[in-house]
């Protein structure tokens, strides 16, 4: 519990106006701080310069034949709270599932590197994709699962779509800052099951204020963010009216604050919410489509919406 609060103190480093519980600052002048603000992100991004990226660690080998696997990219800047926390929920579990950390990011701390560096995520989620398939050619047995959170799930994504197809059981996109209208038909045709995508409305600061001033991580501008709003799905085909199928939505709902997520960019990783929403979709019987009245109804309102 310990490192994961150290972990916790490190993302909440981020800028005041942005971070979850502070509130908006209002006027001109406010508004004028955070647009300079937007531009230094730019150039202090910029200065950092881009990299490839290079595979540094491999998987820890599990101590025992595990019958389960969860691959985790956490957000930007290696804090790895996300990781942390289904490791810590999985371990109550008899037998736990395998939690492995896929360390994507460009080093710790550096938010606005892996956020902006969209080749380099993709980049990353083909190296976890080739990572996943040694997995399974030696452990042809266990179910493989992978979960993204923030800018973590566009290494997800780019795993799914260069993965040899129906390898990975699941895949879980919490808060995603890829843009809502993100290609996912290559995904979907390679996951088994289904995608399953946890947006919240209320993520005002992450996924609202700044993607609206330092773009998506798939570099939109004009764009809301997928974790904020849900995923926009064209099914202009046959194939991907058949896939829609495949993406599941579940939109924050009130009821969520028993686990500890009261809507905001972190509240989908605290470990009660991912026992409840994310392991049991992970069991062998798992059902996909437990979207209950109140979800499906809000997510019919937010389309109205639009």
């Amino acid at each position: 519990m310990s490192r994961l609060r150290d972990r916790r103190r490190g993302v909440d480093q981020a800028p005041a106006c942005l971070r979850s519980g502070h509130s908006l600052p209002k006027g001109a002048g406010a508004w004028r701080r955070c647009a300079w603000f937007g531009v230094l992100l730019f150039f202090a991004c910029a200065a950092s310069g881009c990299s490839s990226f290079h595979l540094t660690k491999s998987i820890a080998p599990p101590t025992q034949p595990p019958e389960t696997a969860i691959f985790v990219a956490d957000g930007a800047g290696n804090f790895q709270a996300c990781s942390l926390a289904l490791r810590e929920a999985a371990s109550r579990d008899k037998p736990p599932a395998f939690v492995s950390t896929f360390e994507w990011s460009h080093g710790y701390g550096r938010i606005l590197a892996d956020q902006l560096d969209f080749d380099y995520a993709r980049a990353a989620g083909r190296a976890l994709a080739q990572q996943i398939e040694d997995f399974h050619d030696r452990l042809p047995k266990c179910r493989i699962f992978v979960l993204g959170h923030s800018a973590g799930s566009s290494v997800v994504l780019s795993a799914l779509e260069n993965v040899r197809p129906n390898l990975v059981e699941r895949a879980f996109l919490i808060a995603p800052s890829v843009s809502a209208r993100y290609p996912l038909t290559p995904a979907l045709k390679n996951v088994r099951h289904a995608i399953h995508v946890y947006y919240s409305r209320h993520d005002y600061y992450y996924l609202g204020l700044a993607t609206h001033v330092i773009g998506t991580q798939d570099r939109k501008w004009l764009e809301r963010a997928s974790g904020r709003v849900g995923f926009r799905y064209q099914q202009s085909t046959p194939e991907e009216q058949a896939l829609a199928c495949k993406l599941i939505q579940h939109p924050w709902k009130q009821s969520d604050g028993q686990t500890g997520h009261f809507g905001g960019h972190f509240g989908p990783y605290q470990p009660e919410f991912l026992r409840r929403n994310v392991l049991p979709l992970t069991i062998p019987q798992a059902n996909d489509h437990f979207l209950d009245a109140e979800e499906a109804a809000m997510t019919n309102n937010q389309n109205n919406d639009e």
